[in-house]
């Protein structure tokens, strides 16, 4: 191809716009200058705006009923999930020697082939990608109603995730959304979620009016999203939340969660969740970094910073490295955005809210105001756990977080304008004008009686920063720990401090002591839909363990970072620390088994970093806990065990060499049992 002639030193002879592009036609000039007005054109059957006349009616010919755009994949194809190349025979069903066939029963209809195969109708599909006013042609809603492209193909025969390098070409290409024919033969389940995505349907909505069993099917997935995801990370208003009308983006989030913790969910559809959430993570952050998703002026878009959050937490449950880099790069743009916008700022918060969410009734704006401040007090819980599961600093710091508390989970999952008007007055009181920065500080810079533990779990959550500074600033990290020394002793009085505060709420939840004004405090703070003390109390129990193994992976965290020297490591006083922590995890988490509690996606990361501290403090030991009699039942204390070393038991089985095998077993067994977070 031969390149455009270098511009004369006659200025007159080239045609300069005001950009700095230069043409050598005026026609094309002027054809360029159309992409800098105004989307002026509009289709007037689909009202999509273009800048150029001609480009409308080139996209006009899609809605002509003779067009012949789409490209329906065979059975073969679909099963494979790769991309059908069209034709009376395709050319994965000719390798195999199989006729082209739909669920129908019929077969491909006829259509011209092109020179290398290839159908005419995928040809007209790349002769209209290639148009040169592509960013002229984004929807109007700030959704866009896209499909992916050649991004998301597979190879033959194969199951694999795009790849890296795909992913920072992503390509989206706008589609009209399907017709409602279409959506009558719609795949059951998640399947089907993956289907309209690609498809660029705005939401559920018509999809699930025409297919009862896709209704169902999402009915049940929201079903076990609020009942064992919910309570962890409140981000919606429970009782208002209708998954059908919300953008896809979010509803498909939101059925990714509920169809992953299924524990009678197929493999098919686990499968078909991880396509799905890989979809999501492009889409969200090609819309995220888009300039025209949240124009200056306009309400900030919750919902696309909804589906962002939640694909982010669902990245927790993930191993895939793939996956993983692109969750990495969606948490650094959507923390990025969140600053830039000032959400983090409490004055600017309140303006935006006043400016597009005010009103005189009560329940509207509050339920807009928790739905940010939720937002912001769990981006920066996931920010932390995200970080310590990849053993990487957090990108929020604790100071940044200025918005207020927000109210208690009663208050949030009120059921019923009845049930909102009793609980307001029992509302903790003081939690409106307290900031999460503040809070997070120590625990007596919030009245220790009103913690909550969610509060908590942002107080454990401000330490790892610390953490990750202390660590890094060992003395060359060979010279053993005289430097920081008393910065490390201040982190852990704080860390102990929080885990006083868990362990005093934990003794409220007891039963025995629900009469006291401290637990009905609890009870009240803690209500949902079924409003009995029971329920409060298991809910209160839940949280209590989740901070229970953020406490002891922080604590292991901390102590296995100071690993300065791998030789003195194992046998100095941190490196049994670490063991202690991880066997106090894995201790929890054989109680949170045993009573049925559902899974906290950071217990897979602990239980990974315990089992290898286990693996490398006793592996490296000497055989002692037989060498004198009475040694294997010693009652020794943790504490002092710590500070001399020396045989020990835990819970009747020995923690030496010779038990080595039990201990790994042991953690084996319990990351297995988290199965709902296997690939």
């Amino acid at each position: 191809m031969s390149l455009p002639p270098e511009p004369s030193s006659d200025s007159t002879a080239w045609h300069t716009c005001h950009c700095g592009k230069s043409f050598a036609r005026k026609e094309h000039l002027s054809r360029h200058q159309a992409t800098h007005d105004k989307l002026a054109h509009i289709c007037n059957v689909c009202q999509r705006r273009f800048s150029r006349k001609d480009v409308l009616r080139r996209h006009s010919l899609l809605h002509e009923a003779g067009h012949t755009r789409t490209v329906v994949s065979c059975d073969a194809c679909r099963a494979n999930k790769t991309k059908c190349s069209g034709g009376t025979q395709c050319l994965l069903c000719a390798r195999r020697g199989i006729i082209c066939a739909f669920r129908s029963g019929l077969h491909r209809p006829k259509s011209a082939s092109t020179s290398d195969g290839t159908t005419a109708m995928n040809a007209s599909v790349r002769e209209d990608d290639n148009n040169d006013d592509d960013e002229s042609m984004l929807p109007t809603s700030s959704w866009p109603e896209s499909s992916l492209t050649e991004n998301s193909l597979h190879k033959e025969d194969e199951f694999f995730l795009p790849s890296h390098q795909l992913f920072l070409n992503l390509t989206i290409v706008p589609s009209k959304p399907a017709p409602t024919s279409q959506l009558q033969f719609l795949s059951p389940g998640m399947e089907g979620i993956h289907e309209l995505l690609v498809a660029g349907d705005s939401s559920l909505e018509t999809a699930v009016q025409v297919s009862d069993e896709l209704q169902k099917w999402v009915a049940k997935c929201l079903e076990t999203y609020f009942k064992d995801f919910h309570l962890r990370w409140p981000i919606f208003n429970a009782p208002t939340f209708d998954v059908k009308i919300v953008s896809l983006p979010l509803a498909a989030s939101v059925c990714v969660i509920g169809a992953w913790l299924q524990n009678s969910a197929e493999w098919t559809e686990r499968f078909c969740a991880l396509r799905v959430h890989e979809i999501l993570l492009q889409l969200l952050l090609h819309n995220l970094i888009d300039p025209e998703s949240m124009l200056e002026g306009e309400a900030w878009p919750i919902e696309l910073f909804q589906a962002v959050l939640l694909t982010l937490i669902f990245s927790l449950y993930r191993t895939d490295k793939s996956t993983l880099s692109r969750a990495t790069l969606l948490r650094s743009a959507f923390i990025t955005r969140l600053r830039d916008i000032g959400a983090f700022n409490a004055e600017l918060l309140a303006d935006h809210l006043k400016a597009h969410f005010s009103g005189i009734y009560a329940p509207y704006t509050l339920s807009m105001r928790e739905k940010f401040k939720r937002l912001l007090a769990l981006t920066y819980q996931f920010d932390v756990y995200f970080a310590l599961a990849h053993g990487k600093p957090p990108i929020l710091h604790r100071q940044e977080v200025g918005v207020d508390l927000p109210t208690s989970f009663a208050l949030w999952n009120a059921y019923g304008l009845d049930i909102f008007a009793k609980r307001q007055p029992e509302e903790p009181p003081g939690r409106s004008g307290f900031q999460i920065s503040e809070m997070t500080n120590y625990p007596g810079s919030f009245t220790s009686s009103q913690l909550l533990v969610e509060d908590v779990l942002l107080g454990l959550c401000g330490l790892l920063q610390a953490i990750w500074v202390l660590t890094q600033s060992l003395p060359s990290r060979t010279r053993g720990y005289l430097g920081d020394a008393f910065q490390r002793v201040l982190l852990i009085e704080t860390l102990d401090a929080w885990k006083y505060e868990l362990d005093k709420i934990n003794r409220l939840a007891d039963r025995r002591n629900i009469n006291s004004d401290a637990a009905r405090y609890l009870f009240l703070a803690y209500r949902g839909e079924n409003n009995s003390v029971a329920a409060s109390l298991e809910r209160t129990t839940i949280l209590v363990q989740d901070g229970m193994v953020l406490y002891y992976y922080l604590k292991m965290y901390h102590y296995a970072g100071l690993n300065a020297s791998k030789e003195t490591w194992p046998t100095s006083k941190y490196g049994r620390e670490a063991l202690i922590c991880a066997l106090q995890v894995l201790k929890i988490v054989d109680s949170i088994r045993a009573s049925g509690a559902s899974i906290n996606p950071l217990i897979r990361h602990a239980l990974t970093m315990g089992v290898n501290v286990t693996r490398a403090l006793v592996s490296c030991q000497q055989c002692e806990c037989l060498t004198k009699e009475g040694q294997r039942s010693t009652k020794m204390d943790l504490q002092q065990w710590t500070e001399i070393g020396g045989p020990i038991c835990i819970d009747g089985t020995p923690v030496c060499v010779c038990k080595l095998k039990v201990w790994i077993e042991k953690f084996e067994k319990a990351i297995l049992d988290q199965k709902i977070m296997v690939e």
